[in-house]
């Protein structure tokens, strides 16, 4: 018979005890059953390998991906988000609702305002007036 601490007082049980002789907490032993072993000797692998091939260049762009986004630096990120929130927009322009359209115009507009870029500020700015109107949601 295996014997546990109890998780409770710490005194020692069966690990089969429904109930800890020295406090009565219900099962005082905690079970890690083979299928959570198995996961988390899974888990540790894909964590290897993701830290082992960090260090390989894609083919697409020849950088790590690490140093993919290392390379653009602060600005080119903040563009990078700006142009994927203009992307996000187009898409429920195609078959979103007036306000989800009015919502990710204002999100493109403060995208571009966080890359600090004015005159696409202003032209989203703009555009999300237009659309929150459109919505019946008008701007001041």
């Amino acid at each position: 018979m295996a014997l546990g601490k109890c998780r409770e007082c710490g005194r020692e049980c069966a690990q089969s005890a429904k109930v800890c002789p020295g406090c009565g907490v219900d099962r005082p032993v905690k079970h890690v059953t083979l299928g959570a072993k198995l996961g988390l000797v899974l888990i540790a692998l894909v964590v290897l390998w993701m830290f082992v091939t960090s260090g390989e260049k894609t083919a697409a762009t020849g950088l790590n991906p690490i140093g993919a986004v290392a390379d653009l630096g602060l600005d080119g990120i903040k563009k990078k988000v700006a142009t994927d929130a203009v992307a996000q927009y187009e898409i429920a322009k195609r078959g979103g609702s007036k306000i989800e359209i009015c919502a990710h115009a204002g999100m493109v507009s403060a995208a571009w305002l966080q890359a600090q870029d004015e005159a696409s500020y202003r032209t989203w700015k703009a555009t999300e007036k237009a659309d929150c109107l459109a919505a019946g949601m008008p701007q001041q």
